[in-house]
C-alpha cells in the first residue's frame, strides 16, 4: 500500500474493523441481559380425556437450587386462551416449572347463593410432566404437558 492510500484511508478502514469486532462481541454474548433467555410454546394436556390445550393459568419458571447465589428471580407467564405462553427474561440453565390453574368462574347468567363456594378450576389437579427444564440463551422454544397430580 502507498503512503497516500494509508493518510487516505487508513483511520476509515481502522475505524471499520474496530467497529465489526465491537458488533461481533455484542451477537457473540447478546443483548438479553447477559443470562437470560426467552420460552415460548404450548400448554397441552391429556389428562381430561382427550388432547386438548390449557386455556388459562400461570407457568413460572424458577431458577434451579445448583445456580450459585443470585441466579435471578422466577418468571412467571400467563397462558393465554388458544394455550400459548411466552416468557421472557428466564435465567439461562436449569429452571422448576410450576403450573396454577385460573381460577374457575360460574356459568354465565347464573347467580350463586351468598354461602356458595367457587367452581373449582378443571386444571386444578394438572402439574407440568417436565418438573425441570433447561434454558438456552436466545430464544427457545418448550411444548408443556400437564398430567395429574400424584
Amino acid at each position: 500500500m502507498n503512503s497516500r492510500w494509508t493518510a487516505k484511508y487508513g483511520r476509515y478502514v481502522q475505524r471499520v474493523v474496530v467497529l465489526s469486532l465491537v458488533l461481533a462481541v455484542v451477537a457473540l454474548v447478546g443483548c438479553g441481559g447477559g443470562g437470560k433467555g426467552k420460552l415460548s410454546g404450548k400448554v397441552t394436556t391429556k389428562a381430561l380425556g382427550k388432547d386438548e390445550p390449557v386455556t388459562g393459568g400461570t407457568l413460572t419458571f424458577a431458577p434451579g437450587p445448583n445456580q450459585g447465589n443470585n441466579p435471578g428471580a422466577p418468571v412467571s407467564a400467563e397462558v393465554q386462551a388458544d394455550g400459548t405462553y411466552t416468557a421472557t427474561g428466564v435465567f439461562v440453565g436449569k429452571c422448576a416449572v410450576t403450573y396454577v390453574p385460573p381460577p374457575a368462574m360460574h356459568p354465565p347468567g347464573y347467580t350463586p347463593k351468598p354461602s356458595e363456594p367457587a367452581p373449582e378450576s378443571r386444571f386444578k389437579v394438572l402439574v407440568p410432566s417436565q418438573q425441570e427444564v433447561d434454558v438456552k440463551a436466545g430464544t427457545n422454544t418448550l411444548d408443556i404437558e400437564l398430567v395429574r397430580s400424584k
